[in-house]
């Protein structure tokens, strides 16, 4: 379940995409709503502007960065 959407400019979304181990902000600033509750996962949606079809899924389990993710089609 998607509990909150970030949008990044190409330059940050590239380099999250090719390091999702780094801190990030953005991941720090929802962090305490991801985590896994009643069996489902609680997601960040981190998309690139201007994309609609693919984003990337983040439960960052309480860390500043993406401890897990997954490439997702929407």
């Amino acid at each position: 379940r998607v509990v909150a959407e970030v949008t990044l400019s190409k330059k940050e979304y590239d380099r999250f995409r090719e390091d999702l181990m780094e801190d990030y902000g953005f991941i720090s600033q929802h962090t305490q709503k991801t985590g896994v509750k009643d069996g489902q996962f609680l997601c960040i949606l981190v998309r690139k502007v201007g994309t609609k079809h693919t984003a990337i899924a983040v439960e960052s389990d309480g860390y500043d960065y993406a401890r897990y993710a997954a490439l997702v089609r929407i």
